[in-house]
């Protein structure tokens, strides 16, 4: 392999200026961001305010709204509103949070999901009293292609979807 091809490769990867989501990122104006991801929680959150003559290439501009005059190649602009229930990261960086019975709900029904074991200890350690939004939980036996029989853990949940309104 030729080393001087991977130079260039190298270069960029060491001009990454950025790579923390949800947060606004530090711009001087003249800036050129490659590969950075400057995705904002909030839809149209204008970022670099102010500054002139940016370029962003390849980046995650989601949600983002960069200044008139910047330069934009190959970057992903989708608007993306995103849900708590879904992310649960992601609560009480938004505006507001998602209620359970939020428009990105897939359905009325609950589904079953499967988890782990560090998952079901966390579930029965946070709901030692039953209640109606406490997920139920189960073990389901399940036959492989050899007839042997594996146990799966599930809980039963809501399941959500943030939305994306497409590139921008």
């Amino acid at each position: 392999m030729n080393v001087s091809a991977l130079l260039p490769q190298l270069f960029v990867m060491a001009t990454i200026k950025h790579t923390k989501t949800f947060q606004k990122p530090t711009c001087n104006s003249g800036d050129t961001f490659t590969g950075c991801n400057l995705t904002q929680a909030q839809m149209d959150t204008p970022i670099c305010v102010g500054k002139t003559g940016l370029t962003f290439i390849r980046c995650n501009l989601i949600n983002c709204i960069v200044p008139a005059d910047s330069v934009v190649q190959d970057c992903n602009t989708a608007k993306k509103d995103f849900c708590t229930n879904e992310m649960p990261h992601l609560k009480g960086k938004l505006k507001s949070d998602c209620p359970e019975n939020c428009k990105h709900r897939n359905s009325a029904e609950k589904q079953w999901v499967d988890i782990d074991k560090q998952e079901l200890k966390a579930h029965v350690d946070a709901n030692t009293e039953v209640t109606n939004s406490a997920p139920a939980t189960r073990v389901v036996d399940e036959k492989d292609a050899y007839g042997l029989i594996r146990q799966q853990l599930q809980k039963q949940v809501y399941t959500y979807t943030s939305t994306v309104e497409g590139r921008r």
